[in-house]
């Protein structure tokens, strides 16, 4: 594991910035889809006055009173189209 991690390092160390940059928010875009807030801005408009909305195929949904929109925890990630659970 560390001569795969030593790897990856080395890889990174050759690429130009604007990747580098391209890495970074894909990966904290998965760890924002593994951290779950009570209730997170909207992703649409950045409002923080959002509610519980119910749920839709047992996934917490929630309204914003900023854009009137509905959202989900994965709305704007890499998971929100996919079919796999987060884990």
């Amino acid at each position: 594991m560390k001569n795969k991690i030593a790897t990856l390092f080395d890889c990174i160390k050759t690429l130009c910035e604007s990747d580098i940059e391209r890495i970074i928010s894909f990966v904290l875009g998965i760890v924002s889809a593994n951290q779950q807030p009570d209730r997170p801005a909207c992703p649409h408009c950045g409002h923080a006055h959002v509610i519980k909305y119910g749920h839709t195929k047992e996934k917490q949904r929630f309204f914003c009173h900023g854009c009137r929109q509905t959202f989900l925890y994965s709305t704007g990630t890499l998971a929100y189209h996919s079919h796999f659970s987060r884990s």
